[in-house]
């Protein structure tokens, strides 16, 4: 009886909870949406003034000035704002760094390690970086060692983690230079050396070539090449961190050995083998402004590497880095434009080709029919006014109204 009677007054009690505590995510539940807008920024294209955009089931369906507004719609009123493509940060550990689970130790070479394993959907970082008008980030492992693991690109709200996950594994996660060496007291396994770091990474790569070629002949299962076949048969790419221009040019020579799709991450000292880059086509994504002066390795950075790239033609995106940089995202854009960097470059660096560079630019990064419907509307322009966001809408539901 006494039984009967606790799972009644515990069934009791989390019904109430279920009605006292609101959920968060959406503030706009409705699956057809109609956004009134001010000014619709559009990339590469001129801007709509007094623009509607009808989104229904998390898709934009259209954008223009005289649509139709469905009579089930649910109306969002941003007529005095601007709605920008929601923006992309390519490189962060949020997610994961506030329980300490991006910084692996058990060894230096873990390609098997994923994000997805470890992702808090409700981390506090995610909440600020979404306020601050970032809807999608890049959650990389990046503290691990030589070989850290795999990235998943995640929007930053819903429900649980399967409504969050755009993408996983997006990239294997490498770094050389400084960050690649460790002390034997840390980690006896570790290289402490720069031709240590890469000799190991030419090791594991061999190994998982050989693997490859003898699958099916009584090979036991070995879980970390097992992961970097994808890299070996040019199907996920490799972010390499890098800043000194000789780590640069050892992260190129082993893309040319084993046909790797590389892209450099911060690369301080891009500058110095512009030419290189730019004739073998490698993506950049630019380290955050704080990184530029905290070790030797950065010292030579050129505060105007951005403009330098765009003048190249060479894709790039920006990043945060560590977890408590998360909410500075448009800090990285609004510093590149004071160094020379374009409006336009800087707007598509956040967008559509940060969206090219992970994969996705046919989901995200530019208002289209047919895209996720991830929009920001801001009260002014955030690249020239540090205007604020007003209106957050991932997936097609506005999850901030601020």
């Amino acid at each position: 009886m006494d039984r009967k009677i606790r799972s009644i007054s515990i069934i009791f009690a989390l019904s109430l909870l279920s009605i006292l505590v609101p959920k968060i995510f959406p503030l706009t539940g409705a699956e057809v949406l109609a956004i009134k807008c001010g000014k619709i920024i559009r990339i590469g294209q001129p801007p709509i003034e007094n623009g509607i955009i009808i989104i229904n089931k998390g898709r934009i369906v259209s954008v223009g000035t005289s649509e139709e507004i469905p009579k089930e719609a649910e109306t969002l009123d941003a007529s005095e704002w601007l709605l920008f493509p929601g923006f992309i940060n390519a490189g962060t550990d949020m997610g994961i760094a506030e329980d300490r689970d991006s910084q692996e130790t058990l060894s230096p070479l873990s390609p098997q390690l994923r994000v997805l394993d470890a992702l808090d959907s409700g981390g506090k970082f995610i909440t600020l970086a979404r306020r601050s008008g970032t809807t999608t980030a890049l959650i990389a492992p990046l503290g691990g060692g030589l070989l850290s693991g795999q990235s998943a690109l995640v929007n930053l709200a819903g429900e649980n983690q399967a409504q969050m996950v755009i993408s996983s594994p997006v990239a294997m996660h490498v770094q050389l230079g400084e960050s690649a060496k460790a002390t034997p007291e840390k980690n006896p396994q570790a290289p402490t050396t720069r031709m240590g770091a890469v000799a190991s990474l030419r090791q594991i790569l061999l190994d998982t070539q050989h693997y490859c070629n003898h699958q099916g002949q009584n090979t036991e299962p070995d879980i970390k090449l097992d992961s970097l076949i994808p890299v070996v048969k040019g199907h996920l790419p490799v972010i390499i961190q890098v800043n000194r221009a000789s780590d640069i040019l050892a992260a190129i020579r082993l893309a040319e050995e084993f046909k790797l799709r590389i892209i450099l991450s911060q690369a301080a000292e891009a500058s110095t083998l512009i030419d290189m880059i730019a004739s073998s086509r490698i993506p950049v994504i630019l380290a955050p402004v704080e990184a530029w002066f905290q070790k030797t390795e950065t010292e030579k950075v050129n505060p105007g590497l951005a403009r330098i790239l765009a003048s190249r033609k060479i894709p790039f995106a920006f990043q945060t880095g560590g977890v408590r940089n998360g909410i500075d995202l448009l800090r990285q854009a609004r510093e590149a434009i004071k160094n020379g960097l374009s409006y336009e470059a800087a707007l598509k660096a956040l967008t559509i080709d940060a969206a090219r560079i992970l994969g996705v630019a046919d989901r995200l990064g530019s208002i289209e029919p047919g895209k996720i419907a991830n929009l920001v509307a801001f009260d002014r322009d955030p690249l020239i006014n540090n205007g604020h966001p007003r209106l957050v809408i991932i997936n097609g539901r506005c999850v901030e109204k601020l």
